[in-house]
């Protein structure tokens, strides 16, 4: 048969036509353009060359034999197996080969885009017997990466009941980036990926996973829920590395420490809820501490997250939020995340900065740009000198205080209203707006001060030391 430049020839008989049995069939096709079958396939250019191909089939009680062998525009196959049932592709065997220039190209052609570019080659075995699927001893070698897979799956394509192990490995995780959607900062990291899937005493799936890439690595370990939703999934996460920057550096980000880290908790997956038990947080001078539910990913309506933090630096945090204004005294932290239809609420603030004392609660409606932000605060200690003075490079009021107030930032600008100041030595309220830091640009500020003495409140500032006065009002 000849369509176009297309050339079959094919030879057979089969003796049951109903229950495909007794085939006897060979099969022989050429085509002297690949490229105008990758048009029809939608990937122009995809293929080049010729096709050529060749199938036998040979009875095989029950069922038949089969072989296929041959050239897809640059592309080697070879295919040999057996099926007892035809019909239903049931008592198969079979073991598969296939190589060729550019696994990118079979990722278009399967429309599954992202697949790494250049060379691969493929092998593996597949047996089906009923509902049990088995895929044995598969490997893949493509883009620098080498898969390995073993399976069982007694309900394919269901994974209850099965048992798997996968390994992939390789030395730049950044030729996946676009397959597995990850961030510009895994270039030419090499990288190992371990999951094991086995069957529990109960009925249950038991998967125990790592990712290592550089010298982090992420591990988990529990039992997945039912597919497809997977709702009932619960998992140990643990994920740690010996300096944060090079995670920072993986994830874009810039870490406000150096040195180890570790993040571990348990998370539990609802259907819709995530579910985050005994969260533990360390890097550097910072500790966090939380639980709490996730929803509605990925906007967060409806989470909330309690949270303690405490740390041995509170500068080292300052560094963090750009700034190298924030005291050397170790910190505490506690409060709630709630996340509404619009914001982010966080409620019953309360904490420690060396030995003064911090109440606040905090509005913030657009978490992203870090816009319409509204922080209602107290803060008391017993004195001003002892939290600032080293950070400002001045002498402070060194008596007990309380300070309070409400700061706004509804876009750029930060807005002040109530604050107040009050000591033994001063009595201090300010209104109005500090511009937009940190040049202060836009600054216009009503202040009010009176006390005993103006020396007690008045840092030192260039040599000036301000008068022992009264201080009666300014």
């Amino acid at each position: 048969i000849s369509v176009g430049d297309t050339q079959v020839r094919s030879r057979g008989s089969v003796g049951d036509l109903r229950l495909l049995e007794d085939v006897e069939l060979v099969l022989e096709i050429h085509e002297p353009d690949a490229g105008f079958y990758a048009d029809l396939l939608g990937v122009p250019g995809a293929l080049t060359g010729s096709i050529d191909l060749e199938a036998a089939i040979s009875p095989n009680r029950p069922g038949f034999r089969a072989e296929a062998s041959g050239n897809l525009g640059g592309f080697d196959l070879a295919l040999t197996g057996h099926v007892e049932q035809p019909l239903d592709l049931d008592g198969l065997e079979m073991e598969f080969h296939l190589a060729g220039p550019d696994l990118a190209v079979v990722g278009e052609i399967l429309k599954g885009p992202g697949l790494p570019a250049g060379p691969f080659e493929v092998d593996g075995g597949l047996r089906r017997s009923g509902g049990t699927v088995v895929i044995r001893e598969t490997a893949l070698s493509a883009g620098g990466a080498e898969l390995a897979l073993d399976a069982e799956f007694a309900r394919f394509p269901y994974p209850d009941g099965g048992t798997a192990r996968v390994n992939l490995r390789g030395s730049d995780l950044g030729r996946f980036k676009r397959l597995l959607g990850l961030l510009p900062g895994v270039n030419q990291h090499p990288f190992e990926a371990t999951a094991t899937l086995t069957q529990g005493r109960g009925g249950e799936e038991h998967l125990e996973a790592s990712i290592d890439v550089g010298a982090n690595r992420l591990a988990l370990d529990g039992m997945l829920g039912r597919y497809p939703e997977y709702a009932g999934s619960r998992f140990e996460v643990d994920l740690r590395g010996p300096e944060i920057t090079d995670l920072g550096d993986l994830l874009g980000l810039t870490p406000p420490v150096t040195g180890p880290y570790r993040a571990s908790g348990d998370l539990t997956w609802a259907g819709a809820v995530l579910g985050i038990e005994r969260l533990a947080v360390s890097a550097g001078p910072i500790e966090v501490r939380g639980s709490g539910s996730l929803k509605n990913l990925p906007d967060l309506r409806g989470s909330s997250l309690s949270l303690d933090a405490a740390g041995s630096d509170l500068f080292a945090v300052g560094q963090w939020m750009g700034t190298d204004r924030l005291p050397h005294h170790p910190y505490s932290l506690s409060g709630r995340l709630a996340w509404r239809e619009k914001g982010m609420v966080a409620d019953g603030i309360k904490g420690r900065i060396g030995e003064a004392q911090i109440d606040a609660s905090a509005r913030v409606g657009d978490p992203r740009r870090l816009a319409d932000v509204e922080l209602d605060l107290k803060l008391k200690g017993p004195a001003l000198d002892a939290l600032l003075a080293e950070p400002l490079g001045v002498e402070l009021d060194d008596s007990p205080f309380e300070l309070s107030g409400k700061l706004r930032r509804p876009d750029t600008a930060i807005e002040v209203s109530d604050l107040g100041y009050r000591s033994a030595n001063a009595s201090v309220s300010i209104d109005g707006s500090l511009g937009v830091l940190p040049s202060f640009e836009g600054m216009n500020l009503v202040v009010g001060m009176q006390g005993p003495s103006l020396r007690a409140t008045h840092p030192e500032i260039s040599g000036y030391t301000a008068p022992d006065l009264s201080l009666i009002h300014i």
